[in-house]
């Protein structure tokens, strides 16, 4: 189960001074999410900055020097408290990949130092390759997370969060990047679609299609009545809902199945739970 999310900093969040495009907006819908413990996702920066050793007072100093970097770049909201938010290796004794410095970083969350639970974002392909070898879940900036619009999609996606209130920033952020469009709700969110409200005279639902990371990668526009959107939250939310094609599963009573106009409606299948 992943509980926490470790960011590094320099080229995957910023590059030189300037910070990347979307990580702001990024950062924030991040910070909406759950784990599926319902507690928020805890996320925090791990960072090579290293003093020597015959340098008592180089950690602390820094520390501070690093906290006027990520504060010039307009990002340090989102890494307080730092003594909880932001991990470096000067503090762990050991540079990144080592795992000590991973250990370290989770230990200060506050969660689990189990580096299964953990996911981890670098541009750095190397060590993305030793946080998998590690057990982490890991994503290359700039690889399998191309632009900051996607990542709170696929975090999300990794860690189960599929309430609509709570991905509706990250939904927005990334159909506002790919479509222009602007959200103005979202209806349901399953591991293969968003249903959102799309802003516009008149509004229109669109239905937005998920890659298995949990990118959109494609949109149509739907008739769904507001009854029928009520109906399909509440069978999902409830577990009650199979996927077009799957099994049931043992207290599965519907299975979504597209109608002759391609809309997915739910058909019951099973008139008892089991």
């Amino acid at each position: 189960m992943l509980k926490a999310l470790l960011l590094d900093l320099g080229d995957t969040l910023v590059h030189d001074t300037r910070v990347i495009e979307h990580v702001p907006a990024a950062l924030t819908a991040l910070g909406a999410l759950h784990v599926a413990s319902g507690e928020p996702l805890p996320f925090a920066l791990v960072s090579d900055y290293q003093s020597t050793p015959s340098d008592p007072d180089g950690a602390r100093r820094l520390f501070a020097e690093y906290l006027d970097v990520v504060r010039r770049c307009g990002l340090l909201d989102f890494f307080e408290p730092v003594a909880q938010r932001i991990t470096l290796s000067t503090q762990a004794g050991v540079r990144k990949p080592d795992a000590a410095i991973f250990r370290l970083a989770l230990t200060r969350l506050g969660t689990p130092a189990d580096l299964t639970t953990a996911m981890f974002v670098t541009e750095n392909a190397a060590h993305v390759a030793a946080a998998r070898a590690l057990g982490m879940t890991g994503w290359q900036f700039g690889a399998d997370i191309t632009d900051w619009s996607q990542g709170p999609l696929i975090v999300a996606k990794a860690i189960g969060d599929r309430d609509p209130s709570r991905l509706f920033a990250a939904a927005a952020l990334r159909v506002r990047v790919l479509y222009t469009h602007v959200l103005t709700q979202v209806d349901r969110v399953t591991d293969d679609v968003i249903l959102a409200e799309v802003a516009g005279a008149p509004a229109r639902w669109v239905e937005f299609a998920r890659a298995p990371n949990g990118d959109i990668v494609g949109a149509r526009d739907v008739e769904v009545s507001r009854q029928e959107r009520l109906f399909t939250s509440a069978l999902d939310e409830s577990g009650a809902l199979a996927r077009d094609g799957e099994p049931l599963a043992p207290g599965q009573t519907h299975r979504l199945e597209p109608d002759p106009d391609g809309t997915p409606r739910p058909v019951r299948k099973r008139f008892s739970i089991t």
